[in-house]
């Protein structure tokens, strides 16, 4: 029987007009879906584990051979690390796979005999589309991905922005960003209080620069706020405190008046021992019965069960102070774990944030230029720009690219229409 011979798959791609990121993209949008498919039926394209180093946002699954408490997903903070509950914090961003696996092999021998180790990406972090396609926003990365594909996830290259619509996006992407902005401020806010009640200091004002959007009334009730939660805990802890106090009070009287018991019964047992001595020596002379020698032995046995069951009384309120004094030791390295924890979340989500608004703000700067620089005739193909901003905040670097060029996690996607060359108009 002859061999099958595979089928072969025409895909479609736009044509370059230069190698600065400029294409000719008449008919993506119409493809997108049928691009979408393709995307779907084939393979994973693999990228080479051993040369992928670790972006902000992605989050790692560590598996410890035999030793299932110890395995799981860990995420990557904003100081880009992670911390296993037994290796610890480990440095995780610009590291490969085999980089972090190796120092969490290390650090878990100190503990586990022969540990073996498997790190893997549990999910990566995403990629944003932005300007001139039908859907922008955030979309789950996968290996291989690249501009041409997740273009065609975001719908296509749209058609022209008339001019209302141009208005109402731009209306709409400010609206949000005001938003992002007025969060921001106020997740700085609440980072300087959770500071405040790590450190131990008052907490009464805000010296960090405030957004122009938040207006005076904002500023001032989001202050408020994270003053009144401060003072809130604050008090709390106080109270909490007191209780504790007031508990290992209340231990030392009883143990103050338990002590003074053993004391009174060991004079009354100290009697009562030189009443039987002496009643012993009268029976002895044959001046005293033994019955009354046996009342006084009584008497004597009594006593004894007495001061023990004090003792005992004694011992039990020793040891509720001791237990008191250790909460109240406690309490405040509770407290600290506590409030470390937020902190590292406020500061997680304040990243989130600004990367949220630095793609509004991309947005915006797209929208406004498509709709004065869109007014070209519509049966033209659309010549597009494709920029790839690479990296976080001030690092960010904006770098031409062609529709075939792979995108790492993270990376923000800017699909955009220059103004329309002269020629083009007069033609």
């Amino acid at each position: 029987m002859a061999a099958a011979t595979a089928p072969v798959i025409y895909i479609w791609r736009p044509v370059l007009t230069s190698s600065r990121g400029v294409c000719d993209m008449k008919g993506l949008g119409t493809l997108a879906t049928l691009l979408i498919a393709l995307l779907i039926a084939s393979p994973v394209i693999a990228q080479d584990a051993e040369d992928y180093r670790i972006n902000p946002g992605d989050r790692l699954s560590v598996a410890v051979y035999g030793n299932p408490d110890q395995s799981g997903d860990l995420q990557i903070d904003a100081t880009g690390t992670v911390v296993h509950p037994l290796a610890g914090t480990v440095r995780a961003v610009d590291r490969t796979l085999a980089e972090i696996q190796t120092e969490i092999t290390e650090k878990l021998a100190e503990y586990l005999p022969n540990p073996t180790v498997t790190v893997s990406i549990a999910a990566y972090s995403p990629v944003f589309v932005l300007g001139d396609v039908e859907a922008p926003g955030e979309y789950a990365y996968r290996p291989g991905l690249n501009a041409l594909q997740l273009i065609a996830l975001a719908g296509g290259v749209s058609d022209q922005l008339g001019l209302q619509n141009g208005v109402l996006d731009i209306i709409e992407a400010q609206r949000q960003a005001e938003e992002l902005s007025v969060r921001i401020f106020a997740a700085n806010v609440m980072i300087e209080r959770l500071k405040s009640e790590l450190s131990g200091q008052n907490f009464n004002s805000y010296d960090g620069v405030v957004p122009p959007v938040v207006t005076e009334v904002d500023r001032v009730r989001i202050l408020a706020d994270e003053r009144q939660v401060f003072d809130l805990r604050k008090e709390q802890m106080a109270a909490a405190d007191r209780g504790r106090v007031a508990l290992i009070e209340s231990y030392n009287l009883e143990i103050e008046s338990l002590e003074r018991s053993v004391e009174l019964y060991e004079e009354e047992l100290a009697l009562t021992n030189e009443d039987l001595d002496a009643t012993q020596s009268l029976v002895d002379k044959g001046l005293s019965s033994p019955a009354r020698l046996r009342e006084v032995q009584r008497a004597q046995s009594a006593m004894h069960r007495d001061l023990l069951e004090v003792q005992m009384y004694l011992s039990r309120a020793r040891h509720g102070r001791l237990e008191a004094e250790r909460q109240r030791a406690d309490s405040d390295a509770v407290f600290r774990a506590t409030v470390g924890e937020a902190l590292k979340l406020a500061h997680s989500e304040l990243a989130q944030s600004k990367l949220q608004l630095q793609a509004i703000s991309k947005t915006i700067s797209t929208l406004r230029i498509a709709r004065e620089q869109m007014g070209a005739s519509s049966d033209s193909a659309p010549r597009i720009t494709l920029t790839v901003t690479r990296g976080d905040g001030a690092d960010g670097t904006d770098i031409s690219i062609t529709e075939g060029t792979q995108l790492l996690p993270g990376d923000i996607l800017e699909v955009s229409r220059p103004a329309p060359f002269l020629a083009d108009i007069t033609n």
